[in-house]
């Protein structure tokens, strides 16, 4: 099986802190907004091994993108 190289934009690490902020200040988690964003960046990185799963984008920069 491949493994591919994955990184993390600097533009998304901030607007995964905007996320973790809000979470934390706004609605007073900080636990559960530290536990999301772990998740959420564990999911990111297992891209390395399925790059292809989840749903086509629809709209937007990156809509039927072919590779």
């Amino acid at each position: 099986m491949d493994k591919y190289n994955v990184l993390i934009s600097p533009k998304a690490y901030r607007e995964l802190d905007s996320i973790y902020q809000y979470i934390k200040t706004e609605l007073k988690k900080p636990r559960i907004a530290l536990k999301l964003i772990e998740l959420i960046e564990e999911n990111i990185l297992t891209l390395d091994i399925l790059p292809q799963r989840g749903a086509e984008r629809k709209v937007g920069v990156y809509m039927n993108n072919e590779k």
